[in-house]
């Protein structure tokens, strides 16, 4: 079973000159649904689908040419390019949020769900926000510290995890958490909704300004905090 639920964005908006309604029947073919039962059904719809290994061997890709395509003529044809290519980020970064935020998966658990499994749960039992040694020793901030995540659109609370790997300017944060009540862990609030990319309509969630602080005494307090591993 999948569930679709109607999306504020979807991922045609240049082949459909901007307009949700039209993006939402560009990529419905093969779903039998139009976008008035999406509408109808805000908690989303339930299909029985078969899954399928390799169908691509068979079927090919949903691409003119039926192959993988690193150049769209799809996308040519609206004006936009055609190739992938390097943006640079829309926001700058000011002086009191020198960092870089990104967001990355993490094999324990998918997207928001599994977290109340009491075998993952101990595998990491809170969320976290890697760092840099360096970047962390310049702030006081040890391996495992509470500390604070803060942009422009707000802030949220982490544990720290060291890794020499990243680059001293960039924060690595989870998503997903949902289970303090402060949000902690919740990266999704720290990100601007209205920057996305024009072609695909996917949100930057790999780049956002922010800065890093130790939370002390009261405010390191774990509040609200739902963990079935303990």
């Amino acid at each position: 079973m999948r569930s679709w639920r109607p999306a504020r964005r979807t991922t045609n908006v240049v082949l459909c000159g901007g307009a949700p309604t039209a993006g939402l029947a560009y990529v419905r073919p093969g779903t039998c649904l139009a976008p008035e039962q999406f509408r109808a059904a805000p908690g989303g719809i339930s299909l029985p689908l078969e899954t399928k290994c390799r169908k691509s061997r068979e079927e090919g890709f949903k691409t003119p040419s039926g192959r993988a395509e690193f150049f769209s003529g799809r996308l040519l044809a609206t004006g936009a390019d055609p190739l992938p290519d390097y943006v640079a980020p829309a926001e700058e970064r000011p002086a009191d949020l020198p960092l870089i935020l990104t967001t990355a998966k993490w094999p324990q658990y998918c997207h928001s769900q599994q977290r109340n499994q009491p075998s993952l749960r101990r595998l990491m039992p809170y969320p976290i926000v890697e760092m840099h040694p360096e970047t962390a020793a310049a702030r006081d901030i040890a391996e495992g510290d509470w500390v604070s995540v803060r942009t422009r659109m707000g802030r949220m609370r982490a544990r720290a995890r060291l890794d020499r790997h990243l680059a001293p300017e960039t924060v690595c944060s989870q998503y997903g958490w949902w289970q303090f009540a402060d949000d902690a862990g919740n990266a999704n609030q720290l990100f601007d909704g209205e920057i996305y990319d024009p072609a695909s309509g996917s949100n930057s969630l790999r780049y956002c300004p922010c800065e890093v602080t130790l939370r002390m005494g009261q405010e390191a307090a774990e509040t609200g905090i739902q963990n079935p591993a303990a």
